[in-house]
């Protein structure tokens, strides 16, 4: 290597050294634009969601834009959920029971069996799913977890065609100081918040996902039902 080649290198390390985005902190600007876009996508969650009969709440997805380019992701979901029940449902055991999750959420409204009248609403994308087991659990044992990152080569994910949002989770500095200011402490679990919240008709084609008839046989087009998600998922 000559000297010029390494006189350029050593510029390439000194300019890294002090870019913000590297040390973890943004531009004033950067910050700014990302409080007014979250402010902007508050003020759109509000005046879009609606309340049914029985108060539960119905939102939409913050999309980016990017969802007319959406690919459905359907042959990749195919593949996962092969590769699930041949390496991590081996057992009937476990497959039973995650078997019995998804009939759960199908009987508690959380999931529908996806409308023949509403397949052509907004966009579509099958989500791939895994299963994460905790033996050592008191409650949760087996836990769902969706891959709404996937995606086909050179396609979009789910993910990329939605905004993150702000966070609206509150400091943990601040709960602690709160809970020992006054005399009494009381702690509530609302079970499944999440799925609380549901998702209108016109979004929830691009929250299917694939599951087995009867999960002792092979996922073959004939045993696969396709769901969509009517709660958060």
């Amino acid at each position: 290597m000559n000297s010029k080649s390494i006189n350029s290198t050593l510029d390439k390390h000194g300019v890294r050294s002090w870019q913000l985005d590297l040390l973890g902190i943004e531009p004033p600007t950067t910050v700014q634009n990302k409080q007014t876009l979250n402010q902007e996508l508050i003020k759109r969650f509000k005046a879009t969601a609606k309340k049914d009969k029985d108060d539960k709440i119905h939102v939409q997805f913050p999309f980016n834009g990017k969802e007319e380019h959406l690919n459905d992701n359907y042959l990749v979901a195919v593949k996962r959920l092969i590769s699930l029940v041949e390496k991590q449902l081996t057992n009937s055991v476990t497959r039973d029971a995650y078997h019995d999750i998804i009939m759960q959420q199908l009987a508690s409204g959380i999931i529908e069996v996806a409308p023949e009248a509403e397949k052509q609403m907004g966009p579509h994308y099958f989500i791939p799913h895994r299963v994460i087991e905790k033996l050592d659990s008191l409650t949760t044992k087996l836990r769902i977890v969706l891959d709404a990152s996937s995606h086909m080569k050179n396609e979009l994910s789910l993910n990329d065609c939605i905004h993150p949002g702000p966070s609206i989770l509150k400091s943990i500095v601040g709960i602690l100081l709160r809970a020992r200011n006054k005399p009494f402490l009381m702690v509530a679990d609302l079970e499944k918040a999440f799925h609380q919240v549901r998702l209108q008709a016109q979004h929830r084609n691009a929250t299917k996902f694939l599951w087995m008839k009867n999960p002792h046989s092979p996922p073959t087009p004939d045993n696969i039902y396709i769901f969509t998600y009517i709660a958060n998922c």
